[in-house]
Order: C-alpha cells, then structure tokens, then sequence
C-alpha cells in the first residue's frame, strides 16, 4: 500500500539553524502514527512544515500521490489534511456552530451531513452548538478543535499535544474518539508527551530528538525500548 503522506529527507527553520534535519517519515491511509520527543524536539516545526505554515528548505513531502511541499496551507487543507493545533485556539466569541462551520468554509463545505457526524462524534458540542467557545471547559474546546478539523473532510488529520491540560479522564475520552475517527478511514499523526497512551493507541512511532529521528518502528516494540522508557515512560 502506498503512503498516504511520505516525507523524504526534510529540511526546515526558523532563519538561523535547521530545527528540523534530514526527516524520514511516512503514514499509511487509515493508520494512526506517534510521533514522540521532550520539549524543542522539533515536532511542532515538523506538523507547521506538512501543513504548509512552516516552508521547507530541502526534502519532499508527497501527499495523495504528488508532491506538495510547494503548496499553501489552504491548498493542502483542500486535498485532504487538517490539524488541531496546540492549544486548540478556537474562536472563543463565536458559537460552537460558527466554529465548525469555519473549519469547511476552504472547500465550500459544511452540509447537515457534515454537521451531525461531527455531533455524534462529539454530542456535547450539539448540546452547546450555540454556546460561546469560550465558555467552554478545556475538554470541550479539545473537541471543538477536532470537531472543526473534521469538518474538512480531511483524509488526514495533525493533532499536537491534544492531552495538554486535560484530567486523566478527559484525556481518555479524547483518545477514544480519535480511534472511532480512525475506525471511519481517518489517519492520524499524533504529536503526544502521554507516551503511554499514544503508544497504545498507534501502530508505529517515531522518536525525534534535536530535530532528527534517532527510533522508529512497531509502537509495541518502541514501548519495550529502555530508552523510550527512561525518557518518555518513567521505566
């Protein structure tokens, strides 16, 4: 089976030393992929260059079958990619619906299709569709931010550090919704410091320390790693 997204040999920055060398990286269709490393590891930068916020400086990313690494945010949003950014930066004054409704107005979206599968994934959000986003708790802005990525259809979805701040039991939650995401043909590229949950919930991994990746392979496997487990499992 082809890659759905495969990175060769990326490059990347911010202007003085590359913050990201020479990552190899790719996610199958349908497959849930972990991406682990402590602070300024560079995996922020990596999900801001498979976005298209962020330019690259050498390598490729192909998406779909070509090449986009040339392409605008938006112009990859439209082929298939969505991302729930760190600290889910929703529209706090707008309503739950405005804010979903946002994240299909790229592709002229946004039917009552769309609008109830978000709603069974997520049925606090039809409770509180006309609620305020800042009014909500930090576990339903959470799913707000995935609810609104989702409503771009996308065929593949960025999440980084969706756990962040969430009691335990939240964080649960929001790991089972993902896997029924998952479960519809959704795949999933999870930047995550809860090593042991994203572990458990993905299929393979990869390790990037200083802006390269030093592990990949089986998360099973990365979970049975000393290494992974001094630094990421408390082992």
């Amino acid at each position: 089976m082809n890659p759905l997204i495969e990175v060769s040999g990326i490059t990347a920055g911010y202007g003085g030393p590359p913050v990201l060398r020479d990552i190899r990286l790719d996610v199958a269709p349908g497959e849930w992929i972990t991406l682990l490393g402590a602070n300024a590891a560079g995996k922020t930068t990596l999900l801001k260059c498979l976005i298209g916020v962020l330019p690259v400086s050498g390598g490729s990313v192909r998406f779909d079958g070509r090449p986009v690494e040339t392409l605008a945010p938006e112009d990859r949003i439209r082929a298939g990619m969505a991302i729930v950014p760190e600290d889910r930066r929703v529209f706090g004054r707008m309503s739950v619906l405005e804010n979903l409704r946002l994240g299909a107005h790229l592709w002229g979206g946004g039917s009552s299709g769309d609008l109830d599968r978000v709603f069974t994934l997520f049925p606090r959000m039809a409770e509180r569709r006309s609620q305020k986003a800042a009014t909500l708790s930090g576990g339903e802005q959470q799913m707000l931010a995935i609810g609104r990525a989702l409503m771009a259809r996308p065929k593949l979805l960025l999440l980084d550090e969706p756990s962040m701040g969430l009691a335990p039991k939240l964080v649960s939650d929001v790991f089972a919704l993902l896997r029924r995401v998952q479960t519809e043909g959704v795949s999933i590229l999870l930047v995550e410091q809860n090593a042991k949950m994203a572990l458990a919930a993905s299929s393979r991994a990869y390790v990037l320390r200083l802006g390269e990746i030093v592990l990949s392979g089986p998360s099973a496997e990365l979970a049975g790693n000393e290494e992974v487990q001094r630094a990421y499992l408390g082992g």
